[in-house]
């Protein structure tokens, strides 16, 4: 995927703040556990083909003997520090009892409030590490699942709806993939997995630790076709478990929540927030000459994200659904995305080869199938000339030649075209002002926007078309 060299997130100073309620980290209530991580994030670029990956870089886990508010640098020659801001000089102390630490190397959203659960805004397509270490250091393997989940309960129950919406959209559904993994650049990690598109696999060592790479090739606003909707939250989560050769058992799951976004929007998102939050408190102190209230309500951001304890109110699983669906998707052949059309919850097909397998009786061989038609990607409601009523026009391309095409179906309903082509459509805004359409115009259609249409019949054959809206 595409990505681009990232500036320094700049979160709310911190040392202008009263102590807040700490964000929960994974030092399961040890405090002679202290998880020696740089908190410095560094980032390089590297080229891979032709597309350039960014990575979010902190020092290799080997390093892991420094203080915790102690920087690291020069530790590779093909990373260049990063200018930012120093976060609280210590990780707030645990409120879980996490036996796993988990840290990404992005920082915590800038705007968050004290009671709900950290957010960390990320960027589509952009590499960043994930560090995991035993606090018991065992000495035996683990096999460790990443996976990439709708935050909210309301969300996973419609798992597979969603994820058939978003493979869809992808050129080539068989091999899209949601989070991906940099192995040459991941560390510590063997018999790495990847079989399904939401989630991977991998074994490392108790003692040793690992650090691997991974990025995400979605966006949260991914799961809807309506412009301008808001992103939902995704979550991380990661599920470890014993690894005794023939069986394996869960020992711990652990998550953070997340928002994707394009291009650099994370940083912009930060940084919006921040003087959001910062316009609040002036406008307070201008008020009462006091800030600690609206202060208060806010967490303080971190330049690493700490992985919190699941609880019984978020175990809410969408495995059984995504990982049908994503069985079904291996056992297509290549298709384009448009050829794909997302089933409803209700109508799941079920792949299953089991004992419960039944094989219908009185099949015709002989029968063949209906092509099934595409799902539209745009509804609009047209009033044509000499209707009190609208109609729906439902478009299955986001192309000026689709728009013609079903408008002059209806057109054909009212008026004699006389083998007239439409050859110009035009829009009269309320400002009456006259803007060419193209391709661009019908992309930035919210869905069931509303128009009229003037039919303009000219001296040389062609038809003009002007939409009102």
């Amino acid at each position: 995927m595409p990505s681009t060299s990232l500036p320094s997130v700049n979160p709310v100073p911190v040392s202008s703040q009263p102590a807040l309620s700490p964000i929960t980290s994974l030092n399961g209530g040890n405090s002679g556990n202290e998880y020696h991580m740089s908190h410095h994030i560094h980032q390089h670029q590297t080229n891979s083909n032709t597309n350039a990956a960014t990575y979010h870089h902190s020092p290799p886990i080997e390093h892991a003997q420094q203080p915790l508010n102690q920087e690291v640098t020069n530790y590779s020659s093909t990373v260049t520090p990063v200018s930012m801001p120093s976060p609280p000089a210590s990780i707030p102390p645990s409120q879980s009892n996490l036996r796993f630490e988990i840290l990404l190397e992005a920082p915590t959203a800038a705007a968050q409030r004290t009671d709900e659960t950290p957010m960390t805004y990320l960027n589509k397509g952009q590499y960043y590490g994930l560090c995991i270490q035993d606090q018991d250091k065992i000495d035996g393997e683990f096999t460790t699942i990443i996976k990439i989940m709708f935050h909210d309960d309301t969300h996973r129950k419609l798992a597979s709806t969603y994820w058939s919406f978003w493979l869809t959209q992808q050129n080539s559904p068989k091999n899209a993939r949601a989070i991906d993994i940099d192995k040459a650049a991941s560390t510590g990690i063997s018999n790495v997995e990847t079989k399904s598109f939401d989630r991977l696999q991998f074994r490392w060592h108790g003692k040793k630790g690992a650090k691997i790479f991974i990025r995400f090739s979605c966006l949260s606003t991914d799961f809807s076709r309506i412009k301008g909707v808001k992103g939902i939250p995704l979550r991380i989560q990661v599920e470890t478990k014993s690894d005794n050769g023939s069986t394996c058992t869960t020992l711990e799951k652990s998550f953070a929540k997340i928002k994707l976004f394009r291009d650099k929007g994370a940083e912009r998102k930060n940084k919006d927030d921040q003087k959001h939050i910062e316009k609040m408190c002036e406008k307070m102190r201008g008020k009462t000459q006091e800030t600690t209230p609206m202060i208060m309500m806010y967490a303080p951001p971190h330049s690493v994200t700490l992985f919190n304890e699941m609880t019984g109110t978020n175990e809410v699983s969408d495995d059984a659904d995504v990982l049908n669906l994503s069985e079904s998707l291996n056992n297509l052949d290549d298709v384009e995305g448009g050829d794909l059309i997302p089933l409803p919850l209700g109508k799941r097909r079920r792949f299953s080869m089991g004992p419960d397998f039944l094989e219908p009786l009185d099949c015709d061989p002989t029968y063949i199938p209906h092509l099934r038609k595409k799902r539209a990607v745009l509804c609009i409601y047209v009033k044509l000339p000499g209707e009190a009523a609208y109609r729906a026009i439902y478009l299955n391309h986001l192309t000026l030649q689709d728009l013609i095409s079903k408008l002059s179906e209806k057109l054909s309903e009212k008026i004699d075209l006389q083998g007239q082509q439409i050859t110009s459509v035009v829009r009269c805004t309320k400002r009456n002002l006259t803007v060419r359409i193209d391709d661009d115009s019908i992309h930035q259609l919210e869905d069931e926007t509303d128009m009229e249409v003037d039919v303009q019949l000219n001296q040389d054959g062609t038809v003009q078309l002007t939409l009102k809206y």
